[in-house]
């Protein structure tokens, strides 16, 4: 680790760690065992799960975008790292030096597009080169989809959450106004996401976008 945070500081260059989860249709329980069997395993026990489908890359049937440009199928046969080219919406895990990592943007607190927005800032902002590693890879373990995850209106879990429709019950049906318009928390909440999206991605062309930090975590490094 500390030679890979090095290479981070010294090419400016952030290692993608690729992805994967377990198929829906695998529910629950038998998808938490496939996923610690392909953690546990080398990438040859990986790449006969992808071809039973058992698993495939993170957010394939969810949201592509936000990890294709890692280029699973490449990966798959990797042996050496290899460069990718940001794409908008990517959305990768990475190792980065905590002294160059830009900070999430905590106006997305919640759920959505907090991770989508510091990445955005590492490509377009720091000019970072998107690195994968060929050796070390992430596995999701699928999980009830939590509160956030419902509102968002996704499952999110990973393979076998069951997943929610985008007005939920009670409270996420409550009828709330925002911006003089009236309509269920569920609704409101991604008109408020998208409106933060809108206005981060204008900041970052105009070359004025700064991450809101907590106080707390201003000199956190």
């Amino acid at each position: 680790l500390p030679d890979l945070l090095r290479s981070c500081e010294a090419g400016r260059a952030v290692w993608v760690l690729p992805a994967w989860e377990t198929h829906k249709r695998l529910g629950l329980e038998e998808g938490r065992r496939v996923a610690d069997r392909a953690i546990r395993g080398d990438k040859a026990t990986l790449r006969q799960l992808e071809s039973e489908s058992a698993l495939h890359f993170f957010a394939k049937t969810a949201y592509a975008r936000g990890h294709s440009a890692t280029n699973f199928t490449r990966w798959l046969q990797a042996d050496l790292p290899y460069d990718v080219a940001y794409e908008i919406n990517y959305e990768p895990w990475f190792i980065m030096s905590r002294r160059l990592i830009p900070p999430y943007d905590v106006r997305f607190r919640g759920y959505g597009w907090n991770k989508v927005q510091q990445v955005a800032s590492v490509a377009l902002q720091y000019n970072f080169t998107f690195r994968v590693h060929p050796h070390v890879w992430l596995v999701h373990r699928p999980h009830e989809a939590s509160a956030g995850q419902k509102m968002y209106g996704g499952s999110g879990g990973g393979g076998g959450a069951e997943k929610e429709q985008p007005h939920g019950q009670g409270q996420l049906d409550e009828i709330r106004e925002w911006r003089g318009s009236r309509a269920p928390v569920s609704r409101l909440f991604h008109r408020r996401v998208s409106a933060l999206r809108h206005t981060a991605i204008r900041d970052m062309r105009r070359g004025s976008y700064r991450a809101a930090e907590d106080p707390q975590s201003e000199h956190c490094r």
